[in-house]
Formats: C-alpha cells, sequence, structure tokens
C-alpha cells in the first residue's frame, strides 16, 4: 500500500485507499447530494500578531493575503495530504508547477471580508471539497481549517493547525522566500501519509485471528440499540448547518477539576465521560430541555442516577483512542503523517442503576487499558466488515418496502477528547525568516528575533453533524478545561444544547466537590 509514481504520469503519486479511509469516506459522501459532508473535521484557532514580545498589550498585526497564502502552500509542502483526493480505489497526489499551486491555492484558501460572518458561521455552511480548505477571518483574527475525515482525525487537524502557524510565522518578514519558487516541489512526496494499514503492519490477507479479533470488536456495536439518547425535532426532514456551543472552566476551576481528578486515580476525560453519561441519562428521563444542576455552595444534592425506573436504561457511547501511539514510526506527539486517519474505538455501556462514581471508575479502566494488540490487528478486516454492514443497511432501508427496517436514529450525546491541546497546537512561536519545517516549541515566552510573536489565544474542535447525534469535545489549552458540543441545527434548539452542555459541567463540578462560588 505504499505510494507508487504513476509511470504515465511522472508528477502523480498514488497509492490504494485504506480500509478505514474507505469506510469513512463512503460514510462521509452518502450526504454530498444534499451539500454536506458528514464527520468532516474542523480546527478553529484564534490568533494575535504581536509586535512586541515581551508587551503583552501590544496591538495585533493582521496577517497579508501573500503571506496567508504562502503559508498555505508551505503547509502543502510539509503536508501534502492536504492536497490529496481519494477516489473510490486510490488516493492520488499531483506535485505542482507554479500554475496548479496558484490555482490550488485559489481554490482552498479563503478570506471571509464580511465582518458580519463568524467562525461558527464559516463551519455551519462548508461544502465538501477535494481538498482541505483554509478560511480566515480578519475581523475576529481566526483561521479555520476543514477537512473530510478520511484524510485525517482530531489529533491530526490540530497537528496541522499547528504547522500553518508556524508556516505564517516563518513567511511574515518581508525577506521571506515566496514558497511556489523557492522550495523543492516534487521531493514532497516523501512525507505523503501512509494508511494506517500499512503502518501498523496488518497484512492484506486475514487470518482466522484477525477476524476473530473483528468480530470481536463489530460485537460492541450491538450496545447501541436501545441507548438512551435526546429528545429531537420529529418534524425535521433534512438536516441544516452544524453548531456548537461551548464552555470554559477558567484557570482556578481548572486546577481544582484537575486536582480532584488526581486525588480519586481519574483522568479528566473519565470524570468528563461519566458526567457526560449522567447529563444523557437525565435528559433522557425529563424528555425536555434539562434545568441546570446546582453547583457547590448552592445548598443543592447532586442529582440521583438512580432513581426508580419501570426499566434499568443504558447510555452507550464511543471509547475513542489515537492509534498514533501505537504506530512504532511515528515518535509521541510526532507531527508527522498530520493528514493521516489514525483513529479507533469501540462501544461501551453504562447503566442508570449505577453511580457516577461507578460510571467514572468504569471509564478510568477502560481508558488506563488502552487498545490490545487483537484491536490493532483488527483494523483492517474490521474496517472492510463494518463498510459491508454500512452498505446493507442503506440498501435495506432505501425507498419502499424496506424503509420501514431502518432501526431508530441514535440521539445521545457522544464524547471525543484530545487532552492537553498545547503538545499538539503551541501557544506562542516567534515570527522568523525561514522556511524551517521544525515543529515550534511553543510557550508564552518565544521571542523572534525581531520581537514579533504569534499567540494563539483559543481552540475550537468539531465535526460536522448531519444525523440526530450530537458529539461533546474536550480538551485543556493554556491552563483552561474546555468543552465544545456540536450538534445539527435542524434537531435541536441552541438554547437547549447550552442547558445540556451546562447540565454535563455542573454533574462535573459537583461530583468532583469543586466549589466555583
Amino acid at each position: 500500500m505504499a505510494w507508487v509514481q504513476v509511470a504515465s504520469s511522472p508528477v502523480r503519486w498514488q497509492r490504494p485507499i485504506g480500509e478505514n479511509e474507505r469506510m469513512i469516506k463512503w460514510l462521509g459522501d452518502r450526504s454530498h447530494s444534499m451539500g454536506r459532508e458528514h464527520w468532516s473535521v474542523t480546527a478553529i484557532g484564534s490568533f494575535t500578531l504581536r509586535s512586541d514580545a515581551k508587551d503583552s498589550s501590544s496591538g495585533s498585526v493582521a496577517p497579508s493575503t501573500t503571506a496567508l497564502r504562502r503559508a498555505w502552500m508551505l503547509l502543502r509542502f510539509q503536508h501534502p495530504s492536504i492536497a490529496a483526493t481519494a477516489g473510490e480505489h486510490t488516493i492520488d497526489y499531483v506535485v505542482p508547477d507554479k500554475a496548479i499551486l496558484e490555482n490550488w491555492a485559489d481554490e482552498t484558501l479563503h478570506i471571509v471580508s464580511d465582518s458580519g460572518i463568524s467562525a461558527e458561521d464559516v463551519v455551519a455552511t462548508l461544502r465538501p471539497s477535494p481538498y482541505a480548505e483554509g478560511y480566515f477571518l480578519p475581523h475576529t483574527q481566526q483561521f479555520v481549517l476543514h477537512t473530510a475525515h478520511w484524510r485525517t482525525d482530531g489529533y491530526g487537524i490540530l497537528h496541522l493547525l499547528n504547522a500553518f502557524f508556524d508556516a505564517l510565522a516563518s513567511v511574515l518578514p518581508e525577506t521571506a522566500a515566496d514558497p511556489a519558487t523557492a522550495l523543492a516541489w516534487g521531493e514532497e512526496h516523501t512525507r505523503l501519509a501512509p494508511a494506517v494499514e500499512e503502518l501498523l503492519g496488518i497484512p492484506e490477507t486475514p487470518t482466522p485471528a484477525i477476524r476473530a479479533a473483528a468480530a470481536e470488536c463489530l460485537a460492541t456495536t450491538a450496545l447501541a440499540a436501545g441507548s438512551v439518547g435526546l429528545p429531537w425535532r420529529r418534524e425535521a426532514k433534512q438536516p441544516g448547518g452544524t453548531r456548537g456551543v461551548r464552555r470554559t472552566l477558567a484557570e482556578p476551576a481548572t486546577k481544582a477539576v484537575l486536582a480532584a481528578c488526581e486525588a480519586r486515580g481519574l483522568r479528566l476525560r473519565a470524570a468528563v465521560h461519566a458526567s457526560l453519561a449522567a447529563a444523557n441519562f437525565l435528559a433522557a428521563e425529563r424528555k425536555a430541555p434539562p434545568a441546570p444542576v446546582a453547583t457547590v455552595g448552592d445548598g443543592a444534592d447532586a442529582p440521583s442516577l438512580a432513581q426508580p425506573q419501570q426499566q434499568e436504561q443504558y447510555y452507550t457511547s464511543t471509547m475513542r483512542f489515537t492509534l498514533r501511539p501505537y504506530i512504532p514510526s511515528l515518535a509521541p506527539n510526532s507531527p508527522r503523517h498530520a493528514a493521516g486517519l489514525y483513529t479507533g474505538g469501540y462501544f461501551a455501556r453504562v447503566s442508570d442503576a449505577q453511580t457516577w462514581q461507578d460510571h467514572a471508575a468504569q471509564y478510568e479502566a477502560l481508558y488506563a487499558a488502552g487498545l490490545s494488540s487483537d484491536f490493532l490487528i483488527a483494523r483492517r478486516q474490521y474496517a472492510a466488515e463494518a463498510l459491508e454492514r454500512f452498505q446493507a443497511l442503506a440498501a435495506a432501508t432505501g425507498a419502499g418496502a424496506g424503509a420501514g427496517k431502518a432501526p431508530p436514529p441514535r440521539s445521545e450525546i457522544d464524547i471525543s477528547a484530545v487532552d492537553d491541546a498545547e503538545q499538539l497546537v503551541a501557544p506562542a512561536r516567534p515570527v522568523t525568516s525561514t522556511h524551517g519545517s521544525e515543529p515550534s516549541t511553543g510557550g508564552e515566552g518565544a521571542d523572534g528575533a525581531n520581537g514579533h510573536v504569534l499567540e494563539v489565544l483559543d481552540l475550537s474542535l468539531g465535526v460536522e453533524c448531519l444525523a440526530q447525534e450530537t458529539y461533546l469535545f474536550l480538551w485543556t489549552f493554556r491552563g483552561r478545561i474546555e468543552f465544545h458540543l456540536v450538534y445539527n441545527e435542524a434537531f435541536y434548539d441552541a438554547e437547549y444544547m447550552a442547558e445540556m452542555l451546562r447540565l454535563v459541567e455542573s454533574v462535573l463540578l459537583k461530583e468532583l466537590h469543586v466549589d466555583t462560588m
């Protein structure tokens, strides 16, 4: 599955599409008829260019369109897979000449000049593209990076966002060379991302052991049936745009939460996962927008998760893991192959008859266990069989009598976390005058030789949602815990989703006995 030069076209490189890429691409492509792409990945970075690295009050300088284009081209040179295209059977990359490179930049880099458009508005109106795309909003000093999910994952897109900011910092000086002519185009093919199946060394022909491991992974999908979910607008026939609500814990509250997690032997994502389970149970019970749970200090008791029910209920969610630490050729937190799909997971469920502490302990044990060798070796066969199931279900639930066979849509809030985002995106980097390919080390003290610094103030991460299922993204950045709940505006009100996110936060603080008053 290695990249090879196409004999009939020496500027074209090609490899077979991996099974995981094929599966995710099929899922995303099904919404192209609506001008959307399910599960496409977006990262947003708010940044400032300060003329005085030692003075945080110094005015911000907006990058020029020329600098943005040069940075975008440099990002392609360093991570060429952002410009690769996927077909049914292959992924292709074309080494550009100057005209092709300029046309590609015209097509994929956008300056949003309308000051009435927010980054969230951009996300809500995104359309499918064969390439990764970038959007710069000068009025908010934000950069939006968007791509199909077959190309990368949450960790990867944050690595790419960091690489873009590194590239921008390197081309801002007036002495910076034009990447279109100064770089050795033609050698970037050595940095094209391989398929995860190749990096994990999975044989193309499955052994009986591999088939058994894939069957075990697929068996967890049965846990999704009957999971509690959120009430959604039944009258909605077509999805709308993807929207999101954010919440941030201030630094003192973040420190208190992390300390409380450590004292209980929990990682943050396990504690948040348990709090999300509680919120899902409470929302399913009320079948109405939830009221916020009082925080410690308000004199209210924590909501009971074991209230009498006619029948025991379950919440099913995904235990998501990045596969990057399991790839021998990738160093820890390496940005190499950032434009590659290296993620996996399985379903797990908890019961409303258990307590928050039970849920947190279960999630902690699963996260701590990580991924087994059987799970990893099954990635190719799992994806192939899962795609067959998706395609069979799509055929069975098409127009006509088969439509009644469709299972009820999942409507729970699922979870995805990248933990410490500063391991992926440096908060600051100096403005230099080189096209260095080494990632920035960042830090608040980053200081360019000319005194200029590019500082990343805020991050956001999400995926496009075209179904009733929604996703809570979790990360920490600049000393703060960040939550981003993404949903489709056709199925949910913004106010309701904001209340759901407040509920998750309230349960987390209450169960950890963190007082923010």
